[in-house]
């Protein structure tokens, strides 16, 4: 069977998107997506719906699903904001809203296809509430009577089995109602909340009056009542309760590690218990190991450790009685992370995420016996994904990637981000807190709280010159978030990412930060821009745009106007960086299975066809040094800078020129480079390395409490190296808020 609308025509036994009459690329899932949308046609399907026929049995977050749909646009030359093809349902899902013709092939029944078991199940629980049947609708041709038997049969048991569903399953569907009160309302950040185990009070952190330093409070809800539990000049992250409500465990950071700590719930004497490995401060912010749960017999803290450098991340169990550790999980590779352990209600059963250094991560279920020993191996609940992949390319700012992962009181089901899952995996819902964002969820009974945190990232202009005492000021004024600053080749222009306008987009402006004008992103895309980089002439510009782990490259000019497609495979080719000559383009391409640095011609009619590897063991963001004897790249998620030669032939070996910098945090200069460093000193530096002697000297001691961005884009360095972007992303505010009522 095959489809036609417009210029297009849907293969389904071929499995091809063909355009006039030329295959389009398109994802497997996103593919079939396509197809159930089309065959569904005009209805509308919820986004419940959709997963679960294209992902039965799989956990996925909204952000994937919202990757798929700007894939189709994206392959159909579509409009989210005036769609030909694909509508978004606001709240609810998605319709495929253009003229289509079934092209049939001359079999019986050809264009009747028979439902996915899944969404015929939950179209006839719709339709016999409301008193319509399905199948009564169908109007078949007599000489599709055979498959007419077929299909009232199918319908028959499928109504039954619909009828034994619910009299099973009785659980309210999530309800959208559900209202929010705060629980604090103090100035500054609010993080970390956890319910004490009768429900009556919260933990949580604060950066205190000051905004100087997080500590633990706890305060009682419904009153006024609030209680500092620790002062210690160092930051404290994630109290948990123990089971009898009397004492709370929390983490300390202690240099490049975290300590265990136990102190009285209403504060008094403090008690080291542990320390645990800590990830790179280049990446603190992620608070991946800062992570605790305590075991319902009260015998054991569970955290993410690893026993030395190298080793792999395993989820560790702390005696709260003499503070020895022991692995409880084993992953086999220093590249796979178990983290956000989290006890059953009952104790048998520990809950964690495990994954790599990616935003991608599954979650697993460890079997216990009485003793808190492995009872069974460990397995995995959701064929794919944890983190939320979108919000990678939104203004999140600070702990943006930290999951929640948090039990239901009945032991069946556990709320990991924005959806409830099931134990066995085979069913997943969403959770619809009433908040733009919400982080770390805790719950009691019929209680959850969450901080509700209101992130910003922001561009700031610092001085370079050692004696010229200029503070730091924003380069723009701004309430929206920007990041990925570029100068231009003459210092005169500066193009960044900003979502002013509501959507992640490139901006250019003067440098002084007036004459700003957006250019227009590609057709029918709605993901993020980013990662502007100036030609060498000053006349393009090359420019990532996409969502989630679909992106390509495109090259404009500053002044806006007709935009090129660099890249149109299926993976991310993203991160572009032009050669010093200006004839090509280095990128950060996933097309061969990892993040490598690919190299293509940047006036190739088929630049996807023409690019060739650079790198093999791994990469990110290339530049070639001001000689052109090396490139320089840094490695997703892992500090430092990397090199190798340029021009010469055989097999290229790679060096590490640099252990701090890492992801955006570098800028090539003639003499040398400029580092972004957040760990060696007390407080974050840009710092100076020279080729030749690779001795690090400090240019600028930059504010205490700055935590620079993410993923990329954290610093631009004007071409005569007298001023410097910095790209810092800070927490503006977060509350914790409290649900009553959630089931």
């Amino acid at each position: 069977m095959s489809f036609s609308f417009g210029d297009f025509e849907l293969d389904q036994e071929r499995r091809q998107l063909l355009r006039s009459g030329q295959p389009v690329p398109l994802e497997p899932k996103a593919y079939e997506l396509l197809g159930l949308l089309v065959e569904r046609r005009p209805r509308a399907l919820s986004k419940a719906q959709i997963r679960d026929v294209v992902w039965p049995r799989t956990f996925v977050s909204e952000s994937t699903l919202a990757v798929a749909v700007n894939g189709i646009r994206e392959a159909l030359g579509d409009d989210a904001r005036h769609p030909r093809f694909i509508r978004t349902v606001h709240a609810f899902g998605y319709a495929f809203c253009g003229e289509a013709r079934e092209a049939g092939d001359g079999h019986p029944g050809a264009g009747e296809a028979l439902p996915e078991p899944g969404l015929a199940l939950q179209e006839l629980k719709e339709d016999s509430a409301s008193g319509r049947s399905q199948v009564a609708r169908n109007r078949l041709k007599p000489a599709r009577r055979p498959l007419l038997v077929v299909t009232l049969a199918t319908a028959l048991v499928l109504l039954l089995a619909g009828l034994y569903w619910l009299s099973r399953n009785r659980t309210a569907p999530p309800d959208e109602s559900l209202t929010a009160v705060p629980v604090t309302s103090l100035p500054g950040v609010e993080l970390h909340p956890a319910l004490s185990p009768d429900a009556r009070r919260v933990a949580f952190v604060w950066d205190g009056p000051d905004r100087n330093n997080f500590d633990v409070y706890v305060k009682a809800i419904g009153s006024e009542e609030m209680v500092r539990v620790t002062k210690d000049p160092a930051p404290d992250y994630h109290p948990v309760w123990s089971p009898d409500g009397r004492t709370i465990a929390f983490l300390r950071r202690q240099g490049e590690g975290a300590g265990v700590l136990l102190v009285p719930a209403g504060g008094g004497q403090e008690q080291p218990l542990a320390e645990i490995s800590e990830l790179p401060r280049l990446y603190q912010q992620a608070l991946w190991s800062f992570w605790l749960d305590w075991s319902p017999d009260g015998r054991f803290l569970a955290a993410s450790d690893r026993s030395a450098d190298g080793e792999s991340w395993s989820i560790y169990l702390i005696s709260v009685e003499t503070g020895e550790k022991r692995a409880l999980t084993t992953t086999g590779s220093p590249r796979i992370i178990d983290r956000l352990p989290s006890f059953s209600p009952d104790g048998r059963t520990l809950a964690f995420l495990r994954g790599d250094f990616s935003p991608e991560a599954r979650l697993f279920v460890q079997p216990l016996s009485g003793d808190v020993t492995p009872a069974a191996p460990a397995r995995a609940v959701t064929t794919g994904a944890g983190l939320d992949l979108e919000r990678y390319g939104e203004d999140m700012g600070v702990g943006a990637q930290t999951n929640t992962l948090s039990w239901m009181p009945g032991g069946q089901e556990l709320v990991l981000d924005d959806q409830r899952v099931s134990l066995s995996g085979s069913d997943s819902r969403p959770v619809h807190l009433p908040a733009g964002r919400t982080d770390q969820v805790s719950i009691r009974g019929t209680r959850l709280v969450f901080s509700a945190p209101e992130p910003r990232r922001q561009l700031f202009r610092v001085s370079l010159a050692r004696a010229s005492g200029t503070p730091p000021s924003p380069f723009l004024s701004s309430t929206r978030g920007e990041t990925h600053a570029a100068y231009s080749p003459d210092g005169r222009r500066i193009a960044f990412t900003s979502s002013r306008s509501g959507q992640g987009l490139i901006w250019v402006c003067d440098a002084d930060g007036s004459g700003c004008h957006e250019l227009s992103p590609p057709q029918g895309s709605s993901g993020w821009n980013s990662s502007p980089s100036w030609s060498p002439d000053g006349r393009r510009l090359a420019f990532d745009a996409g969502m989630g782990t679909l992106f390509h490259v495109y090259i404009s000019a500053p002044e806006g106007g007709i935009l090129r497609p660099l890249t149109s495979t299926t993976t991310y080719d993203a991160r572009p960086r032009w050669s010093r000559d200006g004839r090509s383009v280095y990128f950060t391409s996933t097309r061969g299975g990892e993040f490598q640095i690919w190299k293509t011609r940047a006036d190739s009619p088929d630049a996807d066809r023409g690019a060739i590897q650079i790198t093999r063991q791994g990469g990110i963001e290339a530049e070639e040094s001001p000689d052109g004897r090396y490139l320089y790249y840094a490695k997703r998620l892992t500090s430092g800078v990397w090199r190798v030669p340029l021009g010469g032939s055989g097999a290229v070996r790679e060096e590490r020129f640099l252990d701090i910098g890492g992801e955006g945090r570098w800028a090539l200069r003639s003499d040398g480079i400029l580092v972004l460093d957040a760990g060696l000193g007390p407080s974050p530096a840009i710092r100076f390395v020279e080729y030749a002697t690779r001795r690090a000297s400090e240019v600028l001691a930059l504010p205490a409490d700055w935590e620079f961005v993410q993923f990329g884009g954290a610093l631009a360095v004007s071409p005569e190296g007298q001023w410097a972007i910095v790209a810092v992303e800070r927490l503006v505010e977060s509350d914790i808020m409290l649900v009553e009522g959630f089931r």
